[in-house]
């Protein structure tokens, strides 16, 4: 590896001649043939997964295979549990993508990118660090980019005084002119228009002049973002919680008291009695009272998710807020934390309370997408709430409690983006109708089957009831012609566009064709849903 160039400009030499300062230097790191090889692969994947295919299939591929082509790119690596753990992560995602793909589980495949390349790169996965990193990624491509161009001789770019003395103005024009258009609605709309109309332009004459050149820039930026990614130059800082012991008096005979002390055991001892009084209400209405005929179950759980993850997150805040500083040096801090204990216990009551009111709805009428996504909500919330705690009893900062939510919300997410959704509620709602239960039959009816939810709804073709029987065939039908279309266009835009789950719902349709044949007469099959819906609506 060659030794690291200096980069300096005519300007700073002159300067430096006259005497008047020391000449500041940019020290640029070299690219090494295996890491231009890195660069360069994965240019490549990102061309053939990304920008010539359509669907998912092309990232499911591009997830499996993003971790080894990052550590080929990489001349930092550090060996650590956590980036096998993130490269492992990857597999679920890629196998979830081939499977049933959408955008925001390849959002997800993205983002698992930014930590696997900190970790790789031997940083801390910390709220500050991740800010850092993903601030520094395009500089750190930009600065790869040139340096590229210094080390192979192709780059023709104007020294930084220049540009500073193009950006500067350029920006003041920006910013000024946006304010002018933003007082003037007429000229929003006009300018609107016109940025419309100059992109469309733009566009169109791009594609008829040189289609080559969106794909050239598409690289660029693949480069320039892994570049960014290997090339951060992001400072190790360690960051350590604060605890009680990190809390130093200067005497031992001083006593260091909080002037909010006050204000916080009025505020908790309030908000205990409050939780109090509505845990006993709950308790002694939803767990034991009867319903009334026509009580909308669906509408008060998920009223009471939305209301719990308020409650929560406005608890985390104030016991966040209220044991930090000061706080943890006050004599009386054992008193307060007793408090915080009892409102703790009752926030659990809290969470037990609305996992309830879930489970009473998914008794009553069947399990759902929202449903599931409110069991995982609730979980995510507590998960929040006992970070909380641990934060209390070991005194940790405010910033290591933010730090570990957003690991824990991350971790939901993640959980949520891999989790067959549609194959779980479709197969409790049919298990349970099979049973003999027709309630959850609604699910069927109101909701929107995928292909993955439709592979679990085949024994319901056979169901005692004549109703939801011919309901459900007359479903398979109106799922045949919707799946047959989509396939008929994945066939024209290629192989990466099929998904697994897509193939097997139209096998498993073709298998069972004889008993929803008749239903391919679309007077016959809305007849049908019609009944079918008539009559599941009554345990809506």
């Amino acid at each position: 590896m060659s030794s690291p160039t200096t980069v300096v400009s005519n300007d700073d030499v002159r300067s430096q001649t006259a005497g008047s300062f020391v000449v500041p230097t940019r020290i640029s790191i070299p690219i090494s043939a295996r890491q231009l090889i890195g660069v360069i692969c994965c240019v490549v994947a990102c061309d053939v997964t990304i920008y010539r295919v359509e669907g998912f299939g092309g990232l499911a591929l591009l997830f499996l295979f993003a971790p080894l082509l990052l550590r080929l790119s990489s001349e930092r690596f550090h060996r650590s549990r956590g980036l096998v753990l993130l490269g492992m992560m990857c597999v679920p995602v890629a196998i979830k993508t081939a499977w049933s793909g959408s955008n925001g589980l390849a959002t997800i495949g993205f983002a698992l990118i930014i930590p696997y390349g900190m970790v790789l790169a031997g940083l801390r996965t910390n709220i500050g660090n991740v800010a850092r990193f993903v601030g520094r990624v395009p500089l750190g491509g930009w600065q790869g980019l040139l340096q590229c161009g210094r080390q192979f001789r192709f780059s023709l770019l104007l020294p930084r005084a220049t540009w500073i003395k193009v950006l500067l103005p350029l920006v003041a024009v920006i910013v000024f002119g946006w304010v002018f258009v933003q007082a003037n609605p007429q000229m929003l709309k006009w300018l609107a228009a016109a940025i419309a109309l100059a992109v469309e332009t733009v566009w169109n004459r791009v594609e008829l002049v040189s289609p080559v050149l969106l794909e050239v820039l598409f690289c660029l930026v693949v480069a320039m973002a892994v570049l960014g990614l290997v090339r951060p130059s992001i400072s190790r800082r360690k960051n350590k919680p604060v605890t009680e012991r990190a809390v130093k008096i200067a005497d031992p005979t001083d006593t260091v008291s909080s002037h909010v002390y006050a204000s916080a055991r009025n505020t908790l001892g309030t908000v205990i009695v409050l939780f109090s009084g509505y845990l006993l209400y709950e308790f002694a209405t939803l767990w034991t009272g009867d319903f009334e005929k026509g009580f909308h179950y669906s509408g008060y759980a998920h009223r009471g998710a939305a209301w719990l993850t308020v409650a929560l997150a406005l608890a985390t805040l104030v016991l966040g807020v209220v044991f930090r500083g000061r706080m943890l040096a006050d004599r009386r801090v054992g008193s307060l934390k007793r408090l915080a204990w009892a409102w703790s216990l009752l926030n659990l009551l809290l969470a037990v309370a609305v996992y309830n009111r879930l489970l009473i709805c998914i008794d009553f009428n069947g399990l759902t997408r929202m449903r599931i996504v409110g069991l995982f909500g609730i979980s995510t919330v507590v998960a929040g709430f006992a970070l909380v705690v641990w934060k209390i009893s070991r005194g940790c900062s405010f910033g290591w409690l933010i730090h570990r939510q957003l690991v824990a919300l991350a971790i939901a997410v993640f959980l949520f983006s891999i989790t067959p959704v549609d194959e779980i509620w479709v197969h409790f709602n049919v298990g349970r109708i099979l049973a003999g239960e027709t309630a959850p039959a609604v699910q069927l009816s109101a909701h929107r089957i995928g292909p993955g939810g439709l592979l679990q709804l085949a024994p319901a073709l056979d169901c005692d009831d004549e109703i939801i029987r011919e309901g459900v065939r007359a479903l398979f039908a109106e799922q045949h012609e919707r799946i047959t279309a989509v396939e008929k266009n994945r066939r024209e835009l290629g192989w990466t566009s099929w998904q697994l789950a897509h193939r097997m719902a139209l096998r498993l349709l073709e298998d069972n064709r004889a008993s929803w044949s008749r239903y391919e007469d679309v007077r016959a099959r809305k007849l049908s849903r019609r009944r079918f819906d008539e009559y599941t609506y009554q345990w809506y």
